[in-house]
């Protein structure tokens, strides 16, 4: 919008724009220029001052005010309301639900499935410790079978050491009881013979005495081959 130069007559003022202008309250006689005019003209005839200062309203036609409503048209106008709004509102309370029933089923689920992981970490746990359990008593019956065993060879190495000896000492047994059985067979032809010197009586009891030697040299001799019998068969089973 343009700026304009006012004069009373007397005075040259401005420039003033339109709000400058609306607060002097000039009038449409009251003489204006701006830059572009090429004399002063009334402020009447000045279109752009016109449309703006001098332009007056159309009048005010007559209208019917709307009655205020009374109290029962009111109530019934919300009920109205509320029953338009009703669905929408059941909609959203409808998702709210919904919504809620999710988080909670979620929250459910998630705290099942995580007692579910605990419960087989745990299980997973107990296994382990079983497995290494298994294997600590596996290797403690391995130990000790190893240690029956290194036990058992060491008993048998003395035990066949000692049959040995014994076998030795049988064999030894056996040559001087044979010795013994061949010497008193010996004096038993031996008194038989001799018949000189000595009564009857005296020879029958020599004779006897010698005989009963015998015997007990054959019997030595029985035992001592049972014996060692048995040692070699004792001895057998070892190996």
């Amino acid at each position: 919008m343009n700026t304009y130069y006012l004069h009373d007559g007397t005075i040259l003022s401005g420039p003033f724009d339109f709000a400058e202008l609306k607060a002097k309250k000039i009038t449409k006689t009251t003489p204006v220029w701006c830059e572009g005019m090429e004399d002063w003209k009334q402020a009447g005839e000045v279109e752009e001052l016109k449309k703006s200062l001098f332009s007056i309203p159309p009048p005010i036609k007559s209208f019917v005010v709307p009655p205020t409503p009374s109290k029962n048209e009111y109530e019934n106008e919300i009920k109205k309301f509320a029953r338009v709004n009703k669905k929408p509102l059941l909609l959203v309370a409808g998702m709210l639900l919904l919504t809620i029933g999710t988080l909670i089923f979620n929250i459910i689920l998630k705290r099942r499935t995580l007692k579910l992981e605990e419960r087989n970490n745990q299980t997973e746990y107990n296994n382990h410790q079983y497995k290494i359990q298994e294997k600590e008593i596996e290797d403690q019956k391995n130990f000790i079978t190893e240690q029956e065993k290194i036990e058992s060879e060491r008993i048998g190495k003395e035990r066949k050491l000692a049959i040995n000896n014994r076998l030795s000492s049988i064999k030894n047994l056996l040559t001087v009881t044979h010795s013994n059985l061949n010497n008193s067979k010996n004096e038993l032809n031996d008194a038989r013979k001799f018949q000189f010197l000595r009564t009857n009586g005296e020879r029958e009891d020599e004779i006897n005495s010698i005989a009963n030697n015998i015997v007990f040299w054959r019997n030595e001799i029985e035992k001592l081959e049972k014996e060692m019998s048995m040692r070699y068969l004792e001895l057998e089973k070892i190996h």
